[in-house]
């Protein structure tokens, strides 16, 4: 994992950077300052702060790529709900 695109940092080169390494990224992160401010201020993980941003999206491509698990297609925006069924009491 890299995070690319910062303002005013120099940068190494993701061909570099990877051969330095001599492993290949599993992916790239781009800089998105107002959603981790907007994260951390509100005491929120960023797939909790902007569900639909680049980055909460390449974080569940992560988090897929180191569980074996696939990927939620669509963010969940709000807490799943039991079905009719299973709620009713006997």
């Amino acid at each position: 994992m890299v995070l690319s695109g910062v303002p005013k940092r120099p940068e190494i080169p993701m061909k570099e950077f990877a051969e330095a390494l001599c492993v290949t990224p599993a992916l790239t992160f781009a800089f998105e300052p107002e959603l981790f401010a907007v994260a951390e201020k509100a005491g929120q993980m960023i797939y909790e702060a902007m569900p639909d941003s680049k980055a909460a999206l390449q974080l569940d491509v992560l988090a897929s790529l180191l569980t074996g698990h696939e990927t939620a297609h669509a963010p969940m925006t709000q807490k799943p709900s039991l079905p009719k069924a299973a709620s009713q009491t006997a």
